[in-house]
This record gives C-alpha cells, sequence and structure tokens, in this order.
C-alpha cells in the first residue's frame, strides 16, 4: 500500500478499514505514524479503528496506550476499547472494570458495548459476571434486542447453565430461528436429547423454520435411521440441500447407521463440498471396512484437485493397513510427503500402523526414526511393529530407549507390551515386564491387572494368572472375565463353570464380551454339551438377543454339527446381520442341508443381502450336493460371464461342484484350465477324484502335485489316506504316514485319517499303535477305534476301549460311538454291557434318538432279551419300518411265532384314528414345508372321506397356506365359501399375502375388515404402509379414510397421556388398571405414524410440513407416555 493517497479524512479512514479487515500491522503501524505527523490524532474516530486494529492484531497494549490518549472518549471508543478486551479470555475482569467506568463518567452503554461483555463471559465460561451483565441488560432495557438476548441464551449455554438460559428464552416475546437453535445445541451437546427434540417440535409448531445450526443439532442425536430420513427430508423440504454443513453431518449420521450407499448419496448430492465432506465419506468407508471404495474416492479427490488434510492422509492410511496394501501404502506416503506432512505425527502415526500391518517392520521403522516428536501412540504403534514380527527382545530394547529418551512408559505402553507377550506367548519376557509394572507402582492399576491376568492364562500358567487375580484389589467384571475365558481357551471348561456359579453370587453382572470370548471357544463337538449350559447362562443374563453372540453360538452349534439348534438361534435373532445370514447359510450347506440352504439364500435375497463371491461358491456347493448338472453349469456361465473362473477359489468350488454331480471329465477340464494352480485347487481335483471311486488317478494328482512343489494341505493328505484305504495301498500309506510324521503334521484329524485307512487295510496293530502314540485324542478317533474293532469282528476289545473312554470325563460319546458298542453287543451276546449303554444313554438325555432306540431294541433282540426289547418298543413314541423290523427279527430268533404272528399283524394294522387334530397338524405341517397342493388334497380327504366339519383354524391354516403360495383368488375364494364367519386371523393372512403380492384393491378390502375387528391392530397399518409404498399408490381418497380411521387412536394416545401425567402427578394406582390397553395403543399409534410418514414422502409432499410436524407431537408424547408405563 502506499500512503501517496492519503490525503484526506476519508482515504484514512477507508485505509485503517482495510487494514482491520485484511489485520496489516504493519500498515496499520505506518498509518497511525502518519496520523500523528499530520496532525489527526485528535479525531476520535480514528483512534476507535486504531484501538480495534491493534487489538484484532493481538497488540493490547497499544490499544490501551491509544485509548489513555483520548481525553473524551465517546461510547464507540468506550465499545472498542472493551471490544479490544473482550478478544482475551484472560481480562474479563478488566473489562468489567471498563464497563463500570465508562457508567461512571456518565456514558449509557449500547447494544455493542453488552455484546462484546457477553461474548467474553461466554468465553471464559464466568457465570458470576455473565449474571452480573445480564441483570445490566435487563435494567438498561436492552433485554427487548433480540441479538442481545440471544446472545445471553448462548452465553448460559456456554456456561453449562441450561436452566438460565431456558429463563431467558421464555423471557422473548419474540423469538426467531437463533433463539430457538441455540437452546437445541444447548440440550443437544448436553445429552438431554428429549428436550432438544421438544424444543425441535415445538419450533416448526410456532412456524419459526429451523436453520442450519437446528438441522445439524438434531441429526447428531437422531436415535435411528428412521428419524434420520424423516429430518433428511425436512433439510431438502426446507431448502438446505446445499449446505455443506449440513451435507457432511448427515454423511456422519449414515455411516453411523451403517447406510454407507445413502451417504454416498448424500455426498454426490452436494454441490458445495468442502475437504471436510471428503474426508467425511473416505472415513465412512474405511470405518466400514470397505476400503476398496475409500481409496477409489481419494484417487477422485486428487484428480479433482483438492489438496487433502492430515486427517484424511491418516485414513486412507487405515485403508491401505486394513487391506494389507503396502504399494499403495507407499505411493499415499509419496503423497503426503509431496503436500508437506513430513513432519506431521498424526500421518508419521499411522504410518508406522500401516507398515507394521503390511509387515514391513524396515519402512515402519525408518518413519519412527524420522519423527521429530513422538508420543505414546508413537511408540505404541513401534511396540506393535515388533510384536508382528514375534520379536521380544527387540520390545525390550524399544522400552530400554524410551526411557532413555526420557519418555515415561505409560499404561497403554505397558499394555502394548503385556499385548505383544501374549502374541509371543513368550512367559519369560512376559514376567519380566511384570517385574516393570510392580516396580513403577503400577501393578494396582485394574486395567493391567486383567492384562496380566489374560497374559498369564493365554501362555498357560493359569495358577499365576489366579495369583494375580487374587491380588487385585477390585475384582471387577473385567477381571472376572478374563480369568474366565483364559480357563474357557485352554480347555479347563469344568474349572469355567465353576467360577462362572461363583461370578453369579457376586452382585456384578458379566459383560456380553465375556459370553463372546467363551462361546468362540466352544469351537468343537467335543465341547458342544459346555456350549449348551454357556448358552443356558446367556440366556439367564439376557444376553440372547445380542447379535455378536447370536453368531458366535449359530457357529458353535455349526461346528459341532447340531444344525437344528443353529437354526433355532438364527430364527430367534431379533436383529441379523450379513454374518448372521452367511454363517447359517454355510451351516445348512457344508453339512448337507442343500434345500435348506438355498431356500436360505433365497430369504437372503428378499432381505437385500448382497451376493458375493463366498455366497455364490455355496450356492455351487449346494448345486453339487443335490446333484443338480442343469443349474451348476448355469452357475459355471455366470462365473465366465463374471469373471471368476480364473479365480483359484472359484475354480475348485467348480471342480468340487462337477465332482458331486459325478462328471470328472467337467471337473478335470475345469483345474486344467487354472491359471495358477495351488495346494487349494488341487486338493479339490483330488477330493474329486476320491469321491467318485477314482483313488489311482488321486494318487497319481498328488504326486504331481509333490513334483511341482506345492504343499499338500492337511485336507489333501486325509483324502489321499482315504483313497489308500480303498484300495488297500498299505504301503503308500505307510509312505504318506512317514511323510506327515517327518513334517509334524500329526493331530487328531490326521490321526483319525491313518487308523481309518489301517482299518480299511486290515492292519488292526497299525491301528493301534497310531492310536497309542497319539499325544491328544478326542472323541471322533475314540470313535473310529471302538467302529473298527466293532467292523472287524473284535467286539470284547471295543467294550474294554469304550470303558476306557468313559473314565476321561471330559469326553461325551457321540450317536455313531454308541451305535459300534449296541453292534458290539450284539455281535457278543453282552447283555449286560449292553443294559449299561442304556442307561447311559437314557442318563445323557439321548433316549429320544429314534436311530439309538432302534439301535438298543435290535441288541435286546439279539442277545434274547425280548422283554426288554419290547418294554424299548412300547416306549418309543413313533415306530418307523427300523423299529419294527428289529423286533420281528428278535423273535423270529427266539423262534417265537406267536409273538412274530402278532407283531406282523400289528406293524399291517396299526393305525391312529384321524380326528381333526391330526388333520390341523397335518395342515399345519404343509404350511411349514410349503406343501400346497397336499395341504389340498388332506383338506377335502378330511372332508369327503371322514365326513370331519372343519374349524375355523382349519379354514385359517388353508387361507394361510394359499395365501403364502400366491394364490390370492383361491385364498379369497375359500374366504367368502367357507359356512363360517371369517374372523381376523383370515383377513390378516389374504391381507399379507396382497402386501407380498402388490394387490392393492383386495389389501384395502382386507385392510377395512381387519380394522372393522381390531381397530387398534398395529399390524395392519404396518402392512398398507407397505402396500402403498410398493405401489407408489396416488388413491388420497383411500389414504384418507385410513387417516381418519386411525385419527381417534392417536386421539385417544394423546389424551390419555395428558391424564396419565395428571393421574402419576396425585399416585393415582388407577392408571395401570388399563396399562397394558394403552402401550398397545402406543405402539399402534407409532405404526401409523410411520405409515402416513411412508405414504407422505412418497405421495403427498404437498401437505408434508403440516402433517409432519403434528405426527412428530404425537409420536414424541406417545413415546413419553410409554417411558412412564414402564416408569
Amino acid at each position: 500500500m502506499h500512503f501517496s493517497s492519503l490525503i484526506s479524512r476519508d482515504s484514512i479512514y477507508r485505509f485503517l478499514q482495510e487494514c482491520i479487515k485484511q489485520k496489516d500491522l504493519r500498515s496499520g503501524n505506518h498509518a497511525y505514524s502518519l496520523i500523528i505527523r499530520i496532525g489527526f490524532d485528535s479525531i476520535v474516530i480514528f483512534s476507535d479503528l486504531l484501538i480495534r486494529l491493534f487489538a484484532i492484531c493481538g497488540k493490547l497494549q497499544e490499544s490501551n496506550h491509544v485509548f489513555h490518549k483520548i481525553q473524551n472518549p465517546s461510547i464507540h471508543t468506550w465499545n472498542a476499547i472493551i471490544f479490544a478486551h473482550s478478544l482475551d479470555v484472560n481480562t474479563s475482569v478488566k473489562s468489567l472494570q471498563l464497563y463500570l467506568k465508562m457508567k461512571e463518567n456518565g456514558i449509557l452503554p449500547n447494544r455493542y458495548v453488552f455484546l462484546s461483555i457477553i461474548k467474553l463471559c461466554a468465553s471464559s465460561m464466568n457465570l458470576e459476571y455473565g449474571s452480573f451483565i445480564h441483570k445490566e441488560v435487563r435494567k438498561t432495557g436492552f433485554l427487548e434486542d433480540l441479538l442481545v438476548a440471544n446472545t445471553l441464551i448462548d452465553m448460559y449455554v456456554k456456561c453449562l447453565s441450561l436452566d438460565d438460559a431456558r429463563l431467558v428464552f421464555d423471557e422473548l416475546i419474540c423469538r426467531d430461528s437463533i433463539s430457538w437453535s441455540i437452546m437445541i445445541s444447548g440440550y443437544a451437546n448436553s445429552g438431554e436429547t428429549s428436550l432438544a427434540v421438544q424444543f425441535f417440535i415445538d419450533m416448526q409448531l410456532e412456524g419459526v423454520m429451523p436453520n442450519n445450526v437446528a438441522f445439524v443439532c438434531i441429526i447428531k442425536i437422531c436415535p435411528n435411521i428412521d428419524v434420520v430420513r424423516l429430518i433428511h427430508a425436512q433439510v431438502i423440504e426446507g431448502g438446505f440441500e446445499p449446505d455443506t454443513i449440513i451435507t457432511n453431518v448427515l454423511i456422519d449420521i449414515y455411516a453411523k447407521f451403517k447406510h454407507i450407499v445413502d451417504a454416498r448419496h448424500v455426498f454426490d448430492c452436494c454441490i458445495n463440498r468442502d475437504i471436510v465432506s471428503w474426508g467425511a465419506m473416505i472415513a465412512s468407508y474405511v470405518h466400514h471396512g470397505q476400503g476398496f471404495h475409500s481409496l477409489q474416492l481419494f484417487n477422485t479427490l486428487l484428480q479433482q484437485g483438492w489438496k487433502p488434510s492430515n486427517v484424511i492422509f491418516s485414513s486412507i492410511l487405515k485403508a491401505c493397513a486394513t487391506l494389507r496394501d503396502l504399494q499403495e501404502g507407499r505411493w499415499i506416503h509419496s503423497q503426503a510427503l509431496s503436500c508437506g506432512y513430513k513432519l506431521d505425527l498424526v500421518i508419521g502415526n499411522t504410518l508406522i500402523d500401516m507398515y507394521a500391518k503390511c509387515c514391513s517392520a524396515h519402512e515402519a521403522k525408518v518413519v519412527f526414526d524420522g519423527l521429530v516428536t513422538r508420543d505414546d501412540v508413537s511408540w505404541g504403534a513401534m511396540f506393535s511393529v515388533h510384536t508382528e514380527e514375534q520379536n521380544g527382545v527387540a520390545c525390550l530394547d524399544l522400552l530400554k530407549k524410551m526411557e532413555k529418551e526420557g519418555a515415561r512408559p505409560n499404561n497403554v505402553v505397558y499394555l502394548s507390551l503385556l499385548k505383544a507377550c501374549i502374541n509371543l506367548q513368550d512367559i519369560a519376557i512376559g514376567r519380566d515386564m511384570h517385574a516393570h509394572i510392580v516396580m513403577k507402582g503400577l501393578d494396582a492399576d485394574n486395567v493391567i491387572g486383567c492384562t496380566l491376568i489374560d497374559m498369564y492364562a493365554k501362555c498357560g500358567y493359569l495358577n499365576d494368572a489366579h495369583e494375580v487375580f487374587d491380588t487385585l484389589s477390585s475384582q471387577d467384571s473385567v477381571a472376572w472375565c478374563a480369568l474366565i475365558v483364559g480357563y474357557a481357551q485352554t480347555g479347563h471348561w469344568c474349572q469355567v463353570l465353576k467360577l462362572l456359579r461363583k461370578f453369579q453370587k457376586t452382585s456384578m453382572k458379566p459383560g456380553s464380551s465375556m459370553f463372546l470370548s467363551v462361546v468362540k471357544a466352544c469351537d468343537n463337538i467335543e465341547t458342544i454339551d459346555y456350549g449348551r449350559l454357556l448358552h443356558g447362562q446367556i440366556i439367564y443374563w439376557g444376553y440372547e438377543s445380542e447379535m455378536q453372540l447370536g453368531n458366535a453360538l449359530i457357529n458353535m452349534y455349526g461346528n459341532a454339527g447340531d444344525v437344528h439348534d443353529a437354526s433355532k438361534v438364527f430364527d430367534n435373532l431379533s436383529e441379523r446381520n450379513d454374518i448372521s445370514w452367511v454363517s447359517m447359510m454355510a451351516i445348512y450347506i457344508d453339512h448337507g442341508y442343500a434345500v435348506l440352504g438355498l431356500k436360505h439364500c433365497a430369504k437372503m435375497y428378499q432381505e437385500g443381502i448382497k451376493f458375493d463371491k463366498v455366497m455364490f461358491i455355496y450356492i455351487m456347493k449346494a448345486q453339487g450336493i443335490l446333484g443338480n448338472l442343469k443349474e451348476g453349469r448355469r452357475l459355471h456361465h455366470q462365473s465366465i460371464i463374471n469373471e471368476l473362473e480364473s479365480d483359484v477359489i472359484m475354480a475348485s468350488a467348480l471342480v468340487d461342484m462337477y465332482a458331486k454331480c459325478g462328471c470328472l471329465d467337467d471337473a478335470s477340464g475345469v483345474f486344467t484350465m487354472i491359471p495358477n494352480q495351488n495346494m487349494v485347487s488341487y486338493g479339490a481335483m483330488i477330493s474329486a477324484y476320491v469321491r467318485n471311486g477314482k483313488p489311482h488317478h488321486a494318487l497319481n494328482l498328488f504326486d504331481s502335485m509333490e513334483s511341482s512343489g506345492i504343499e499338500p494341505s492337511e485336507a489333501t493328505y486325509v483324502c489321499c489316506l482315504k483313497a489308500c484305504g480303498m484300495i488297500d495301498a498299505l504301503d503308500q500309506g505307510r509312505v504318506l504316514h512317514k511323510e506327515l510324521f517327518v513334517n509334524e503334521h500329526m493331530n487328531v484329524i490326521i490321526g483319525s485319517a491313518l487308523i481309518d485307512m489301517y482299518a480299511k487295510c486290515g492292519e488292526i496293530d497299525d491301528a493301534c499303535r497310531v492310536f497309542d502314540e497319539m499325544p491328544e485324542k478326542n472323541v471322533v478317533m475314540w470313535g473310529l477305534m471302538i467302529s473298527m474293532y466293532t467292523d472287524n469282528g473284535c467286539g470284547h476289545r471295543a467294550l474294554e476301549l469304550f470303558d476306557i473312554m468313559q473314565q476321561d470325563h471330559q469326553l461325551v460319546p457321540r450317536k455313531p460311538t454308541f451305535l459300534s458298542v449296541l453292534k458290539a453287543c450284539s455281535d457278543v451276546g453282552a447283555l449286560r454291557n449292553a443294559r449299561l449303554i442304556h442307561d447311559e444313554i437314557i442318563r445323557r438325555e439321548m433316549d429320544q434318538e429314534i436311530v439309538l432306540e432302534n439301535a438298543v431294541i435290535d441288541c435286546y433282540s439279539r442277545c434274547g432279551s425280548m422283554e426288554e426289547a419290547h418294554l424299548v418298543f412300547d416306549r418309543v413314541s413313533e415306530h418307523d419300518l427300523v423299529s419294527w423290523t428289529a423286533l420281528i427279527v428278535g423273535y423270529a430268533h427266539c423262534a417265537d411265532t406267536i409273538m412274530l404272528r402278532k407283531s406282523l399283524e400289528d406293524m399291517q394294522q396299526e393305525g391312529v384314528k384321524l380326528d381333526e387334530l391330526i388333520f390341523m397338524n397335518i395342515l399345519v405341517a404343509c404350511r411349514h414345508s410349503g406343501l400346497i397342493e397336499e395341504a389340498c388334497l388332506y383338506f377335502r380327504y378330511m372332508i369327503e372321506t371322514h365326513d370331519i366339519v372343519p374349524t375355523i383354524d382349519h379354514y385359517n391354516c388353508m387361507i394361510d397356506i394359499l395365501s403364502r403360495g400366491g394364490y390370492m383368488q383361491e385364498a379369497e375364494h375359500l374366504l367368502q365359501t367357507m359356512h363360517l364367519e371369517p374372523d381376523i386371523v383370515a383377513w390378516r393372512s389374504l391381507l399379507t399375502c396382497c402386501t407380498n403380492f402388490e394387490n392393492t384393491g383386495l389389501s384395502l378390502q382386507c385392510f377395512n375388515e381387519v380394522s372393522k375387528r381390531d381397530p387398534i391392530n398395529g399390524s395392519a397399518y404396518a402392512l398398507m404402509s407397505k402396500v402403498y409404498m410398493n405401489n407408489h399408490s396416488h388413491d388420497i381418497e383411500s389414504l384418507h379414510k385410513i387417516e381418519v380411521q386411525m385419527a381417534p387412536l392417536c386421539s385417544s394416545s394423546k389424551d390419555r397421556w395428558v391424564g396419565s401425567r395428571n393421574a402419576f402427578g396425585i399416585k393415582d394406582n388407577s392408571i395401570n388398571t388399563n396399562q397394558k390397553t394403552m402401550k398397545r395403543k402406543c405402539e399402534s399409534s407409532i405404526l401409523f405414524f410411520f405409515f402416513i410418514f411412508n405414504v407422505i414422502t412418497c405421495s403427498l409432499k404437498r401437505r408434508f410440513c403440516f402433517i409432519l410436524t403434528e405426527i412428530l407431537l404425537v409420536a414424541f408424547e406417545i413415546s413419553l407416555s410409554i417411558k412412564l408405563f414402564e416408569l
């Protein structure tokens, strides 16, 4: 700037204003010198501007100097100097003193003086001075000034005095959107969300449109995704969609509720994106494990010329760490350096973590050494690097380096070190760390104590873990959890149950995370009985509805082969995620329930679960189990279209599918087309040959695999051992045995396969030797040995081995084992042993197993004890062909011709009188199985052959069956022609059918009939909502009728809420007499709320604002009434 133009007062005035705007202190000083030189320093307006200039440039002393030179300061001068002091939170006392001095000089304050002081009180959180100024504002009449009043409210909110803020707010005659938004923000930030929501509703009822601040606050506290969508619709309706701050908050909230697609839609629709918008979207992808999408978006950001912030770089590096993409991580590192973030600590720490997870310890160390300053996160990340390397010595060296540099290791560092010891399974270093902790006096910390328990337990030193637990000053639930999980993970299940019983006696409640860890430890069939007991504990503590625990229980039962219980847990889950659905599908198909697995897949599709490669593979596996070659080929063609055929895992699944369908040529063709064959593809082809009775081909391919230098997997060895057993290839089996022993691959699975191979080759002694040499023997291995003895005619040895097995209480015999020993008893006529085994079956509550009961009948029969056989037969609830055969064969062995004839007659003539209850059960079974034609057949058979008059339950069941199958006309015809008056169940079944098949006209008729019989049936309104949403109906007249039908219910809920509140105030117990009815009405009203919202957003947007505010008010009052009832 040049001063030659400063020739008039106006030019000097404009120049000083420009200096203030630009915060140009240097030019301001020159201007001040010029003003003094030309004699303008006595002009007050210039002094006022200079005071403000020096203040905003941080030169408060110069501001005071200018002020003190003025002989008669004006109100503007006082305002300027008070403003100057308001910029420094440490001078609040001085501002107040200036204010009082100004009053002594007879100058009355204006609104700007009050605004400056109130803002200073807010920033310094000085409630005492703020209250004083509030009184001064009231005295001078400035409380009617809306700007001053709003600033007062804001001051009280920032001083956390919401009651005072509310008093000022209530005194306002006229409130604007700023007044409301300040109160909403105050309540939202202090956690009083219900009051924030109430103010948001009241604000609109008073006709004030929410501003961006109000929307931001209310979006942040939305309790669920439906409310988010509702507020989002209001944002669009109010024209706030281009607002960048609102956009960023919407992206965050959609991501919080795991609706990433909606978050991306908001991002794409934003025309005024800033760097925060990009960061929010990238962070959302990273947080939900979608690293690939975050990298794509980051590339787009760079292409559009944006400079990433350090937060964005930190997020995208986390994505690289998650994807284990070292090459991409290096490129991001170079981009960060080019953007000038070389010394940024946040990025440096994230880089260390990324390189550690990508197994590049050297690069992590280079970054660490290059950091100018290091914090606890830096040191912790470096400890993680050495942990990943399994380098315990380096961890200790790093600890010494840390102490040498004067960085005091804190709890976080020691926790990282202890976790490193856990990963390294190095008890020596763990004990050293324990000693360091005791020396530093940190052993009293409960978190460190729990980690010590975890460390000792996972290293197998349970006594030390228990000692640490006993020395804890506060044995909280976390400590109990660490100890219990430690015992569970080492297989000490009796101690686990003992500790759980002890824990129950305390007043503490175990966390769901403890049960999650313990259930995950029950990962095989041997521990399933303990798993069932744990399941009981989970139900006892009320965690059965938790999704993560439910998923763990599903996997536990699946691993044990208990598909039925896994399915029950899945069905009982109130909320399911992709893991729940995929786990259940995998269990069905892995255990051979292909039809159920495919039906489950169909449900997944209906639920909107996206099909990925894993699901595609399982569907192929199911088609292979069913032998559905046509569908398998179609899937193969689809994989070619999607360019998945070259994927090794996909190709291996195709090989497996063709093998199960008996098409070895196709399987071999797919195998030969795999570009990079590996362990998985070879294993799939070898398994295919073994499954299809081609053991020689399997063994030849195994030789080729080893010649190619590919290490066989455990499953491949098992297949090859099975192939050896199929062709009595004893020599080759022994070679494999030697190879497994040399490579230290011996475990219970391999041991079981070796026993089976030797048994099939007739080498009983070799099988026994393998069994005796195994350090660990599971229940499967014991069962195999018993079965081998039985199949080879060594019944006595089988029974002896069973007696030895039972001495180990950890081993629970399975159904195949019981079948083998019962056969052994039959073979040797060991009636006494048979009775003991039968008692054991009853004791283990397995006597309801029809297969086992049939085996018991057969055993008693063949041992000549027909009386006991008949007793067991009579106890069997359902006799199948096997049951009758066993009994008849027994009588034949005993030459009891009379009983033999009688049993044959009973078998042929046995029948149950068919009554209406039996037909009802048949119809229910047809409904569950989807057997529509059979249901109709049995229904006619019941009426025409047995002259049974159907009851209302029969009709309802038939209508439901026809409805579920999509036979709407038949269902409607049956409903109209039935001889009984249709009840609500029949109409609701038909309404559900119309909902699924989008028949709007019939839906409305059914809805009217249901509403006529039960006006407060909330499900009917929910179903109608779905109909109109699916059809995008614009039948306003019909909608209006439904709205009118439901209006009295909403009014009833609202009036009842007021009455309940008054009654509650005077402690009138009559509130409890109709509590259940009222709660049902409330729930129905809320369903109606979502119904109206769905319809409005689809077709009635012109009435949106008016109806929406009414509904919000009713819904809010309903939620409060429900809370009162719960209290």
